[in-house]
């Protein structure tokens, strides 16, 4: 998006949708969620910073879409028969997909397409190895990754499939980022797998070894890297394709 705006979600009996301004902390939106909802299982902001897409955690998972301007909900339906770990928008331009991911099934969202399904399941093929899924990701060309439990990353086309598995990680794979020309996991192995990703194409760009922790989180943006860990630590490499150290830990 254009990184100006937060989006945050809460949990309890009555939770509510959040939309901020970064530099100023200003709250500009607030959506209530359906009684029941129990709290936000994931939030994500469209590129165009126009819309917020939502998972819950009442039993049917729903899935909800705000406009942020009109502060309206414009949309919400039953999402899964699992909880959503993750939810991500397409960053294609002009592309208003976006996807939902259990641990068992990736569902792909064409809330603007009247031509297909609202929703669609992902199809992993007999090909590629069946696992269990922890994130989700767009870049910017339209393709869809996703993070297995095996240490492979699937790659998912307009047709709803996975037409590739990339084997990034020697365990489950933690997190998960595509923007930039660069495809960017972290794993339970302590490292974090940098790829140039273009047109489909994948090469091995730069392993980076994080002692204390495992990634949860990653941001890339003009080759500096933030990587969010699992005991609460950030670590900010500046330049990481010729820098092997952190240059700030918070």
């Amino acid at each position: 998006a254009d990184r100006t705006t937060v989006v945050t979600g809460e949990s309890g009996p009555a939770p509510a949708v959040h939309v901020w301004k970064a530099d100023s902390t200003e709250k500009v939106a607030q959506f209530n969620l359906q009684a029941g909802s129990r709290g936000v299982a994931a939030c994500s902001l469209s590129p165009c910073s126009r819309y917020v897409a939502t998972a819950d955690l009442s039993n049917d998972h729903r899935v909800s879409i705000y406009n942020i301007e009109r502060q309206k909900t414009l949309m919400t339906t039953n999402g899964s028969t699992d909880r959503v770990i993750d939810i991500a928008w397409s960053k294609r331009a002009d592309d208003l997909r976006f996807a939902t991911v259990t641990p068992k099934q990736v569902i792909f969202w064409h809330p603007a397409d009247v031509t297909k399904r609202l929703k669609q399941p992902g199809v992993m093929g007999r090909t590629n190895a069946a696992t269990l899924f922890s994130c989700i990701t767009f870049d910017e060309e339209g393709w869809c990754y996703t993070g297995g439990e095996n240490g492979q990353i699937q790659v998912w086309a307009d047709t709803c499939q996975a037409v590739k598995c990339i084997k990034a990680h020697a365990s489950g794979i933690t997190g998960i980022e595509a923007t930039q020309g660069k495809l960017i996991s972290g794993g339970k192995d302590k490292r974090v797998c940098i790829m140039s990703c273009s047109g489909g194409n994948f090469k091995l760009e730069k392993f980076v070894d994080i002692s204390s922790s495992f990634p949860r989180s990653i941001d890339f943006f003009n080759g500096n890297l933030l990587v969010g860990l699992r005991n609460g630590s950030i670590l900010e490499f500046k330049d990481v394709m010729t820098n092997e150290s952190p240059a700030e830990n918070c």
